[in-house]
């Protein structure tokens, strides 16, 4: 089916400085976002501005995170269901298997 052999070394050297750009943003954002409001409610007279949108923020990626970990369980049970249905029909070895 494939005619080349994966190199399976030569990614490694880039992958940790590809994966510390979305981690140093998502660290970074709840203080950030913090700070901006914090500003922006000392110049409208609402001190407490920058610690209700933090906890706001924090509480929004928290249900996401919740509702992302559901619905990724639910199709990778689904996932290994369509698997386990191909199998049992005997095309075990075939593309459909293979997908």
């Amino acid at each position: 089916m494939y005619t080349t052999q994966p190199r399976a070394h030569s990614n490694l050297p880039t992958e940790p400085r590809a994966a510390g750009k979305p981690a140093i943003l998502a660290l970074s954002m709840p203080v950030i976002v913090g700070f901006t409001f914090r500003v922006i409610g000392s110049y409208t007279n609402k001190p407490l501005l920058g610690l209700e949108t933090v906890a706001g923020f924090m509480m929004f990626g928290s249900i996401t995170g919740l509702m992302m970990a559901i619905f990724l369980d639910n199709s990778g049970g689904a996932w290994d269901n369509a698997k386990k249905l191909v199998e049992k029909s005997g095309e075990k070895g075939t593309p459909q298997h293979a997908v």
